[in-house]
C-alpha cells in the first residue's frame, strides 16, 4: 500500500505542478482555497466513515487507518502546496515585473528583453525544484 500511495501521489503531484497556468486571476485562487477547503472537508468525512466501519467490521487495526488517512491527507496538501508554490513564484515575479513597468520606466525595457530571455528557463527550474520536493515529501510521508 505505501509504494502505491507513493507512485499515485507523485505521478498526480509532477502532473498538477507541470499542467495548467502558471498565473492564476482571482477566480482560480478562489478554486485553489476551495480545493484546499475541499481536502479538509473529505478527509474529516473518511475518518468518519471509517471510524463507523471500524466500529461494524474490524477489517484494520485504529492505528493502521489512521495512518493511512494521515497519510492520504498530507500528501493531497502536498500535491495543492506545490502547485500553489508554482504559481506564488510565478505571480511573485509578475507583480515585481509590473512594478518596474509602473514605476521604472526609464529601465523597464532593458528589463523586459532580459526576463523574455530567461523567464522559460525560471518558470522550467521552479518546477522542476517544486516537483522535486513535493516528490521527495510524499517520498517521507509514503515510505520514511
Amino acid at each position: 500500500m505505501e509504494w502505491s500511495g507513493f507512485l499515485f501521489f507523485s505521478i498526480a503531484t509532477v502532473a498538477y505542478v507541470w499542467n495548467g497556468n502558471n498565473t492564476f486571476r482571482k477566480k482560480e485562487w478562489w478554486l485553489l482555497l476551495a480545493k484546499f477547503i475541499a481536502v479538509f472537508f473529505v478527509t474529516f468525512l473518511l475518518t468518519f466513515s471509517l471510524k463507523g466501519l471500524l466500529s461494524v467490521w474490524q477489517f484494520s487495526s485504529v492505528a493502521t487507518v489512521k495512518i493511512g488517512v494521515l497519510n492520504f491527507f498530507t500528501s493531497c496538501l502536498f500535491v495543492l502546496g506545490g502547485k500553489l508554490g508554482v504559481v506564488g513564484l510565478c505571480t511573485i515575479f509578475s507583480s515585481i515585473s509590473d512594478f518596474h513597468k509602473k514605476y521604472n520606466p526609464r529601465y523597464y525595457p532593458t528589463l523586459l528583453s532580459l526576463s523574455k530571455e530567461t523567464s522559460s528557463l525560471f518558470i522550467v527550474l521552479i518546477k522542476c525544484l517544486v516537483s522535486f520536493g513535493s516528490i521527495l515529501a510524499v517520498y517521507g510521508i509514503w515510505l520514511g
